[in-house]
């Protein structure tokens, strides 16, 4: 068995294989949407957008594709086995390759690799290999759940104190945003994986992601600015990553204004935003989810508070090359 990467000489080889992965997406990798087509697989990585590599003994066992368009970092977006019978021979063959052809290429670069789904059970192995695993949960408010809804009601946050105010979003706040952001997250284990988070203007670069709609359709509206003395302290973002789901992808509060329960103020303020407009059709959302550290407790009490509850967990498995 043997690894070898995919060029657009080879690349029909992963056809089937990728046709097989995209009837279990779902079931089987938690993906949310449909993945994209194998089509459209061909044009991204013809682009550069996407990367692969491809796992043979006497016929194709798996593929493991990656990004490499972030300067900081690679991104291993999935690994697909077609069968579970030798599915960790291939796994690790994918990977041993894979991090034996980044270290002769990328230098000082952060391999990170989201295990979702199915690829949860490698992370033992990954491990062995180098890798160190982060506990991440994802969590979920359903706006056509009963009880979502009754706790979302009842939740109690502190009154705002003064000289505190809520705002939504505008672009006069990116500089300092892209600034708390970056305080915040480069002491967090996100940092571990997403080195763009231990720089000021890597922490830009995750805000124009969001603001720009790199990863989904930006929100400003539902988008909750804390203020102090009329100066950003705290956001919560939202974007739609689909027509049926929202996201938050970062809840950020700056550390002199931690600890008076403000978080759950902006989380709150946000889902009764998007909680509105769903109970009036102008959204046909059904959840808005998040993905939080496993050990970063208060967070995850924070969204629990508010109505959320968690849905999965998964690791997030990175090593530096």
């Amino acid at each position: 068995m043997e690894a070898e990467q995919i060029t657009n000489d080879n690349i029909e080889e992963m056809r089937e294989l990728y046709c097989s992965f995209a009837s279990v997406a779902a079931s089987d990798f938690l993906f949310e949407l449909p993945p994209i087509s194998f089509p459209d697989i061909k044009a991204n990585f013809e682009e550069n957008f996407v990367k692969a590599y491809i796992c043979k003994s006497t016929e194709p066992e798996g593929f493991l594709l990656y990004s490499d368009v972030l300067t900081q970092g690679l991104e291993i977006t999935l690994i697909y086995t077609k069968n579970q019978d030798n599915a960790l021979d291939v796994q690790t063959t994918l990977i041993k390759k894979f991090v034996e052809d980044a270290r002769e290429k990328y230098k000082d670069k952060i391999i990170s690799y989201p295990m979702l789904g199915i690829q949860n059970n490698f992370t033992q192995d990954i491990t062995n290999l180098g890798f160190t695993p982060v506990g991440e949960a994802i969590l979920e408010f359903n706006f056509h759940n009963t009880v979502s809804q009754v706790v979302l009601a009842k939740s109690k946050t502190v009154n705002l104190p003064e000289n505190y105010s809520i705002d939504c979003w505008h672009n006069s706040y990116s500089d300092e945003a892209a600034k708390i952001i970056y305080e915040e997250f480069s002491k967090l284990n996100d940092a571990k994986f997403d080195p763009r988070f231990e720089t000021l203007e890597g922490s830009k670069d995750v805000l124009e992601c969001i603001t720009k709609g790199y990863y989904g359709e930006f929100l400003p509206h539902a988008t909750t600015v804390l203020k102090y003395e009329q100066s950003p302290v705290g956001f919560c973002f939202t974007n739609l990553t689909s027509s049926e789901i929202a996201n938050i992808p970062l809840l950020v509060i700056s550390q002199e204004h931690k600890k008076k329960g403000l978080g759950a103020v902006v989380l709150k303020n946000s889902v009764n935003i998007l909680n509105n407009a769903v109970i009036n059709n102008n959204y046909a959302i059904n959840v808005i989810n998040t993905t939080c550290d496993t050990a970063n407790f208060p967070a995850i009490n924070t969204y629990r508070k508010i109505g959320f509850k968690e849905k999965t967990y998964y690791t997030h498995a990175f090593m530096k090359i």
